[in-house]
Order: structure tokens, then C-alpha cells, then sequence
């Protein structure tokens, strides 16, 4: 039975279609390390409909995270000793608890990019799960552990993924310059999946867009082959807005609240805002604007690695369960590193000039990343 199932899936995978072209296109796992973890995106492309791919897309994640809460015991504003007292923030605040996601969907395309030979519009449907272990501590002063939380002694939950997406952009292989438009809006609902929690349900979207300024590169000498770069320059900019709310009017479960959906969830405003924190300034709505400017500079050694620095200004609102409204502000440069066009290592300088909490001072603090921001 086995080995009939697997002819029968061979078959459908290298038939050809009606047009010609077999089922089958390609099959992409796409890592992504982290400090302490692995995550990793797969796609599976099939050619089942004329012109466009439909891919099966799955997801897994394992991280051991430095996580945050930050309300008080009645869960439902920013705890005020901790905008007070910056020393509290790591003996109350943090904890090291075990992050695991897993996700499973079908990207349909909607229109097709032959440069990149790739959809480059697509409608997602997919579910996702999302584990968080015990907070690995024994110190029972932590604000979670002496909160309501259902996540105070770990837990986990699900949720459905409607997800439409376009992606005009491209990076120049030399120059390492990004143009074009990103768009994304999703919606999202979550069933129960312990009895602690109600079924909630989140909307939202994202707009990213980058503009080249200049690029300089190094010709080779018959002047027609590119061999590195030597200066070149863009600006990104990214808005992002996100509402959760739970089905009835009980209290969301502060993964949820703190967080931000889509694709590619962020840890709240907390996640946008570079040196705020993660999962600070949870809120049931979330606004924020990213703007960058990048600058990279001659390729080392004649490999693909490309040294830069990135300005950068941050600002973000949050709105809470009384309608509170919270805002963060967040200015800093870094040093990036583009290793072979897989990743970026990226060393920030941030200043929070009206998060005294987070730095004592008003800053600077210092940041490393895995990755550009957006």
C-alpha cells in the first residue's frame, strides 16, 4: 500500500500538465539562525495552475528566547515600578523560557514574477502552533508568575492565517541596494486551546518601501564585467498596524497581547522598535514606522561581504485595555556586515530619549541583531 502511495505521488509531482510543464518546480528550505536556536521556512512549488505556483509552505522554530513581561497584577497596564525603577526591569521583568512554532499552509500565487521566476503575489492559507515553556527560573517575584496569566507556568495556542501578500522588491546583487514596494494584510483567528483562554481574533497589515539613492561599482577591465561594489546607498521605510482583540471581553493571554501577527510575527512593539524590549508596550492596537537609511561600502577581499552602517529612527503607539495610549521613540546607527547575501550581522547604537527606564540614562545602549531590521 505504502509503495503504491508513493507511485501515485511520484506521478502527480512529474506528470506534465495540460500546458506541458511538470507538477513539480522546487522545493526551498530557507534557514534562519538565530542566538540560541534555528528557525527554517520550506516551500514545496507546484505548477497546478497555468502561469502561477501553488506551494505547499510550512514553518519550524526552536529557540531558547530571553522573553518579557511588563503589567501589572491585574494585567491590564504597563506596570509603573518598571517604568520607574530601570533596575527592576531584569529581576522582574525577564525571564529564558523554550520557544517552539510550527506551521503548515498553501501559498496560492496570484501573479508572477519571470525575473525572479517566482509568484510575486500570493494568497496564504495556513495554521500555526506555538509552544512556550515554563519560565526558567524560581524566582516567584517575576511579574508573570505572580500575574493570571495562562503562559505564567508555559503554555501554548494555535491560530488560522488568511495572509495576502506582494513583493515588487529587489536587491541588486552588486550593490546590494533594495528597490521597489512590500505589502502584506492579514487576518488571523484562534480557536481555544486550553480552558484557560477564549477564542481571539487579530487584523492587520504591513507597507514596506525602499528607495536607491546612488551606487558606485567596480568594473572589471574590459569594462563590462561587475566585480564588486564601492558605495552605494538606500532608504527604507516601513508602517505597520495591528488589532487583536478577544472574542468576548476577557483579558488576551500576554503572548498574544504583546505580539504582532502575520507572517512573520513580531514580539510587539517591542519587536519594531529597536532597544524598547520585546513584548514592551503590549496593547490591543499597535502602530509603528521604521525609517532607514543604509549605506554599504567596497566588497572585502573580493568575496561577497559587504560592510555598511545603517541611521535609523523608530517610533511606535500602543492603545490598552482602557485606552491608554503609549508611545516610544527610538533613534540609533549600526554597523552591518552582508555575509554572502544569506544574512546580515548588524551591531546597533540606540538611543531611547524618553524611555529613561531602559537605559538609566537616556542611552545609548548597544544592540547586536541577525538580520536587517526590515
Amino acid at each position: 500500500m505504502k509503495a503504491y502511495t508513493i507511485l501515485i505521488l511520484a506521478t502527480l509531482l512529474f506528470c506534465p500538465t495540460a500546458h506541458g510543464e511538470e507538477v513539480f518546480r522546487y522545493f526551498e528550505i530557507d534557514p534562519s539562525p538565530k542566538f540560541w536556536g534555528l528557525a527554517s521556512d520550506f516551500d514545496l512549488g507546484l505548477r497546478i495552475l497555468d502561469g502561477v505556483d501553488t506551494v505547499v509552505w510550512g514553518r519550524t522554530h526552536l529557540v531558547y528566547d530571553n522573553l518579557g513581561y511588563f503589567l501589572d497584577p491585574q494585567e491590564s497596564t504597563l506596570n509603573s515600578s518598571i517604568e520607574e525603577d530601570a533596575s527592576l526591569l531584569s529581576i522582574k521583568s525577564y525571564f529564558n523560557a523554550w520557544n517552539f512554532k510550527a506551521a503548515l499552509g498553501i501559498k496560492q500565487g496570484l501573479s508572477f514574477d519571470t525575473a525572479k521566476d517566482r509568484n510575486n503575489a500570493n494568497l496564504l492559507l495556513a495554521y500555526l502552533f506555538e509552544y512556550i515553556s515554563p519560565p526558567d527560573t524560581a524566582d516567584q517575584s517575576l511579574l508573570l508568575v505572580e500575574s493570571n496569566d495562562s503562559f505564567r507556568t508555559g503554555g501554548m495556542y494555535g491560530r488560522i492565517l488568511l495572509d495576502l501578500a506582494f513583493d515588487g522588491t529587489k536587491v541588486d546583487p552588486i550593490s546590494k541596494n533594495v528597490a521597489g514596494l512590500f505589502l502584506e494584510a492579514y487576518a488571523e483567528f484562534s480557536p481555544s486551546l486550553n480552558t484557560q483562554d477564549q477564542a481571539w481574533f487579530r487584523f492587520g497589515g504591513l507597507a514596506k518601501a525602499y528607495l536607491p539613492l546612488f551606487e558606485h561599482k567596480d568594473y572589471g577591465p574590459n569594462s563590462k564585467e561587475l566585480l564588486s561594489n564601492v558605495l552605494s546607498s538606500y532608504l527604507g521605510f516601513q508602517a505597520v498596524y495591528d488589532y487583536v482583540r478577544n472574542v468576548s471581553d476577557a483579558r488576551l493571554p500576554y503572548l498574544v497581547y504583546g505580539s504582532i501577527g502575520g507572517f512573520d510575527e513580531r514580539s510587539g512593539l517591542g519587536g519594531l522598535i529597536r532597544g524598547l524590549g520585546d513584548g514592551y508596550l503590549p496593547g490591543l492596537q499597535k502602530f509603528a514606522i521604521n525609517i532607514d537609511w543604509y549605506l554599504s561600502g567596497p566588497t572585502l577581499f573580493g568575496l561577497d561581504l559587504v560592510p555598511g552602517m545603517v541611521v535609523y529612527a523608530d517610533w511606535g503607539l500602543s492603545s490598552d485595555y482602557q485606552g491608554n495610549l503609549k508611545d516610544a521613540l527610538s533613534l540609533g546607527l549600526g554597523l552591518t556586515l552582508n555575509f554572502f547575501d544569506y544574512t546580515h550581522g548588524v551591531i546597533y547604537l540606540q538611543f531611547l530619549p524618553f524611555q529613561p527606564a531602559f537605559s538609566g540614562q537616556h542611552g545609548p545602549l548597544i544592540g547586536f541583531d541577525i538580520g536587517l531590521h526590515f
